[in-house]
């Protein structure tokens, strides 16, 4: 004998199928991102998970502090370091951190909390983004020297829990971008450490250190690696900017330290005489 289910579900109120909205466009280069409205006049919506934020066309555009003082007091308090001595530096100098089979944490849970702590604080405090990337690593079996090197750096924040990135009202959105990696840091794997910031006039907007994929022979493929992964950031905020209808018509300056990784892109540049307007960028020393 066989059995027919049948299931109803009546739309939610005010739901409408996608192709009965109008106006409303899907970001290209964010597909959790709306944008409705043309000119000056337009709604933007941010959706992740269960949080949105909704926000427009501004022309009063005030100084914008970006501060977690709260939230680094409140880290400082749960490790029990409110009455230690503040650091002047982010990481000890004499430390190595590595994989270790000696003593270990019994329980890595207080750990793994507290590095989370440390990564949500990153949202607004750049500098401090190297310092928790390297202890970050050892979540799975962390030891004694992770957590002192992690105390280290709360110890830091004692005596700079009030500081964040400030972000003036921008005239200028030229693009221009710092470039480094640190070849064949990691102890472990002997990969390198790409680390890159991006500012719009005078705003920092983003940054990032990350661990290579794959190891580097020379310090020059270390860093051609990291320009390779700028100029991907760079192409996608170009990209976003133009479809908020913020129009960059400078050419982005792409800073590194490394001639000879400069010249190697250069090259490539100069065989692809077809290449787009929009991966034009100015390579420089800083």
């Amino acid at each position: 004998m066989e059995t027919y289910l049948k299931k109803f579900m009546d739309l939610p109120l005010g739901y409408k199928l996608q192709h009965e909205i109008q106006g409303e466009k899907l970001s290209k280069a964010d597909y959790s991102l709306f944008i409705r409205g043309k000119d000056d006049f337009f709604v933007v919506l941010l959706v992740y998970v269960d949080d949105i934020i909704i926000t427009g066309a501004n022309k009063l555009i005030w100084t914008l502090p970006l501060t977690e003082t709260l939230h680094a007091l409140k880290l400082i308090e749960d490790t029990g370091l409110l009455g230690a001595k503040p650091n002047s530096t982010l990481m000890d100098p004499t430390a190595k951190l590595s994989i270790s089979n000696e003593d270990i944490l019994h329980d890595a849970t207080p750990y793994r909390r507290l590095i989370g702590k440390l990564l949500y604080l990153t949202i607004s405090r750049l500098n401090i983004t190297f310092a928790v990337h390297k202890p970050s690593q050892f979540m799975t079996k962390p030891t004694l020297s992770h957590m002192n090197a992690t105390n280290y750096l709360v110890s830091y924040l004692k005596g700079s829990f009030g500081k964040g990135i400030m972000l003036p009202k921008v005239k200028d959105f030229s693009i221009s971008t710092f470039t480094d990696a640190n070849w064949s840091s990691c102890p472990d794997t002997r990969r390198s450490v790409t680390g890159f910031c991006v500012f719009i006039g005078n705003s920092l907007v983003s940054w990032k250190f990350k661990k290579q994929p794959t190891v580097a022979r020379t310090s020059v493929e270390a860093k051609y690696r990291a320009l390779a992964v700028t100029t991907c950031e760079v192409i996608w905020l170009r990209s976003l900017l133009n479809e908020l209808q913020i129009k960059v018509t400078y050419p982005t300056f792409l800073l590194c330290d490394n001639q000879a990784a400069i010249f190697q892109i250069i090259s490539c540049f100069m065989s692809e005489p077809n290449t787009s307007s929009w991966t034009a960028i100015l390579f420089g020393i800083e």
